[in-house]
């Protein structure tokens, strides 16, 4: 059963030199304690889709399609009712908790606000609720580090308190948004061993945006591959990962470190070029500047996404149909 369904997304933002459509026509659904994977390069539109899902994307962008929660479009409903759904049932990790969390409150005072907001408590349950909070994301000494400071505690730690206030109404739905990112390998692996136990031990279906597919292969279920805005592959990580069958997928694999490779098939390779900013809906495959494989057929119409032969549905007028061998 889906937990959560988004149709036809479409994002378009306003700027100075015109109009960009950060996401064109995504569509993806989230199981019930399912990790779906949404990763892409800087620019794929992958933290502009989440957010825009509950009203928190850019200023005056203009939204449409449907995101299907509980049986009701999100995309329709006014602000306040939003604000409800926000925190309770659907809730976010954001990118860099140093930016997200207030630096003149205590970080247990800022969890309890959520709880004040979506949780009917006294003042002491909602402080024996952070500490249990805490302790549950494997911050030492909970009493005592709910009462510090942002600028007191490491990068980890933060990362732990966002996740605290993220789940602390217990929410059916956990989006977050590069919650890694900056952090080193050894505490990149500590918070993905706690998303993973949250998900165990709460059955939230968690969405995690990223760009490295090393966290992808280590924590997700199904993995969806934006390019410029749109799907461009998706399948369950097993599928995609031994047979990638978009050359995009297949680019961003290959820069993946790979453990025990020989040192003279060690060098990792990039993608030639950079994400498009798209204006508007185009009728082709915008990867195709970017895509040794591109002819006329790439150029003269959208791809559509549809079963390959390793088991991925893909974008791709050529898609690939060997192996992957980590190349």
């Amino acid at each position: 059963m889906n937990v959560l369904d988004v149709r036809d997304l479409s994002v378009e933002i306003p700027t100075e030199t015109g109009h960009v459509l950060a996401v064109d026509g995504l569509s993806y659904s989230v199981g019930e304690s399912e990790i779906l994977a949404i990763v892409g390069e800087s620019g794929c539109g992958k933290s502009v889709g989440v957010l825009s899902l509950l009203g928190l994307g850019p200023e005056h962008a203009r939204v449409t399609g449907e995101v299907n929660y509980a049986g009701q479009n999100l995309l329709t409903r006014k602000p306040d009712a939003l604000r409800r759904v926000r925190g309770q049932d659907i809730a976010y990790i954001f990118q860099d908790p140093m930016t997200a969390l207030n630096p003149l409150m205590p970080v247990g005072k800022q969890v309890e606000e959520v709880l004040a907001q979506h949780a009917s408590m006294s003042r002491a349950e909602r402080r024996a609720r952070v500490v249990e909070l805490f302790e549950l994301v494997g911050i030492p000494a909970a009493a005592e580090r709910a009462r510090a400071y942002p600028h007191q505690l490491s990068g980890g730690m933060r990362q732990r308190v966002m996740i605290s206030m993220a789940i602390a109404c217990g929410p059916r739905v956990l989006i977050a948004d590069e919650p890694t990112t900056a952090l080193d390998v050894t505490v990149q692996a500590a918070i993905l061993e706690i998303l993973k136990d949250l998900r165990d031990k709460l059955g939230m279906a968690i969405v995690l945006i990223t760009h490295d597919m090393g966290v992808v292969a280590d924590i997700a279920d199904r993995v969806v591959v934006m390019y410029a805005g749109r799907a461009i592959e998706e399948g369950g990580i097993e599928q995609v990962f031994r047979r990638p069958a978009h050359p995009y997928t297949r680019g961003l694999l290959s820069a993946v470190p790979v453990p025990g490779q020989r040192a003279a098939r060690a060098r990792l390779r990039g993608i030639p070029g950079t994400v498009p900013v798209i204006a508007e809906s185009v009728d082709a495959c915008t990867f195709a500047d970017r895509c040794g494989r591109a002819d006329e057929a790439c150029r003269s119409g959208r791809p559509p996404l549809a079963e390959a032969a390793g088991g991925t549905r893909v974008a791709c007028r050529h898609p690939e149909t060997k192996e992957s061998n980590g190349e």
